[in-house]
């Protein structure tokens, strides 16, 4: 019963993360051509690293936002 309980303590955060992660599955899918053309392209390693860092943000933004949306 405890772990019930437990378990619907984090289900508002598991459906904010849910609703938050699909668009960001959307631009990370979208972003898959370009990861992979990019690196052969003058200057493209660097713009797929900024590309790269930028998707790691918004996913860190995401999480974040979530527990703290979790907690209060």
């Amino acid at each position: 019963m405890t772990s019930f309980l437990a378990l619907l303590h984090g289900a508002p955060r598991l459906a904010l993360v849910t609703v938050a992660l699909v668009p960001l599955l959307i631009i990370v899918l979208a972003s898959v051509p370009s990861l992979l053309v990019l690196p052969f392209l003058p200057d493209g390693t660097d713009r797929s690293l900024r590309l790269i860092c930028t998707l790691i943000t918004w996913l860190r933004v995401t999480l974040e936002g979530s527990a703290s949306a979790a907690r209060g």
